[in-house]
């Protein structure tokens, strides 16, 4: 029997290498490569409680050719919708009882709390390499996964976050997966020297269910393959706010970052660049339609209200700005969003409890 060609190694270590530089004019960059994509027609939904999204008759979404199941939603996000979601990723779903790479070196008292931490301790250059936000690499949210044993446990686990649950409930809906139901999470921040190799996401017990990933920040080159690595994958140029849905045939199929790239200033300035008023609006839970007109300088970038704060407070809301901006300027975020269980499915038994499995694993290690 005929070993299989790794087409999809070769693609990666050609997009990843950096001297010389490689020819990138084969990447499909969505909106201006529509030879290789078809347009799709999404099931227009109610306006939900969903923090800065467009009306989705204001979306564009696209299957890939030569992938089918595979869709792409080019940036369905208002102006400044992004923010929010960068905050989250940054600020809030890094604390505990969420589990991130780096848990071992903040103490209880820290809470987790990365971005205070670093901030803190780097308050002039939060993108040094010794800085803790720099060494993050990823959060983990609702079912926690086992990066050792390569699964989920029922026992290891922490409240899934309820607008992210709410922002892709409302993604999967319009795609028609109208029972999808967010469970586990990994954030993965990556920078300018990151890659991710080739990889399926196999570990869920359901794959009827699709994987949403949402990118912000920084753009990307993404791979994305076959069921198997003889398969040439297609690269594909990712920017902040578009949203990837692997599906159907291609729930399984390898994919890979083998590139980070900077974006074009002013892709990235309608992403997080906004103003107090602006933030405020997506930080309301009722305050779901955010209104242009009501700020004058809606892209101005550290525009503050200096009346109704004092100067100390501004002057801490400016360091806490443009550290955020630094860090942006150097750093992409994804989250990839599953369903874990099919409806009304319980783990395996030896899924059950996390200490019982990995207590099992030493005695069979220590019987052999």
């Amino acid at each position: 029997m005929t070993d299989l060609v790794d087409n999809f190694k070769g693609e990666f270590k050609r997009y990843k290498q950096r001297n010389p530089v490689p020819n990138f004019s084969n990447v499909i960059d969505i909106e201006e490569s529509l030879s290789k994509v078809s347009l799709l027609t999404l099931k227009v939904q109610d306006h939900p409680a969903v923090k800065g999204l467009k009306p989705v008759d204001q979306w564009k979404a696209y299957t890939l050719d030569s992938c089918p199941g595979f869709i792409i939603i080019s940036n369905p996000f208002e102006d400044g919708g992004q923010r929010y979601w960068m905050e989250e990723c940054i600020k809030t779903y890094p604390l505990a009882p969420n589990i991130t790479n780096i848990d071992s070196h903040l103490s209880s008292v820290d809470q987790h709390d990365v971005w205070r931490y670093s901030k803190a301790n780097y308050s002039k250059d939060i993108t040094s390499k010794d800085s803790l936000m720099m060494k993050l690499r990823w959060v983990t949210l609702g079912y926690h996964y086992d990066w050792d044993n390569k699964k989920y446990y029922t026992d290891k686990h922490s409240e899934f976050p309820v607008d992210l649950s709410r922002l892709c409930k409302y993604i999967a809906s319009v795609l028609g997966y109208l029972s999808f139901t967010p469970e586990a999470a990994i954030v993965n921040y990556y920078h300018m020297d990151s890659t991710l190799a080739g990889h399926t996401d196999h570990s869920e017990l359901d794959h009827d269910a699709p994987l949403i990933s949402i990118s912000f920040g920084q753009d990307a080159i993404f791979l994305i393959g076959g069921l198997t690595k003889e398969t040439k994958p297609e690269a594909i140029m990712l920017h902040s706010g578009d949203i990837c849905i692997m599906s159907e045939q291609s729930r399984l199929v390898y994919h890979a970052v083998p590139r980070i790239m900077k974006s074009e200033m002013n892709r990235i300035e309608k992403c997080i660049l906004t103003c107090n008023k602006c933030i405020d609006s997506y930080s309301e839970q009722t305050n779901l339609e955010h209104n242009k007109q009501s700020c004058d300088k809606h892209s101005d970038f550290g525009q503050f209200d200096r009346q109704s704060d004092s100067a100390e407070k501004s002057r801490e809301t400016s360091i806490d700005e443009k550290l955020f901006c630094d860090y942006l300027n150097c750093t992409r975020i994804n989250v990839n969003i599953r369903q874990v269980l099919k409806p009304n499915e319980r783990f395996p038994e030896h899924q059950n409890d996390l200490s019982c499995s990995v207590e099992s694993k030493k005695l069979k290690l220590d019987t052999n």
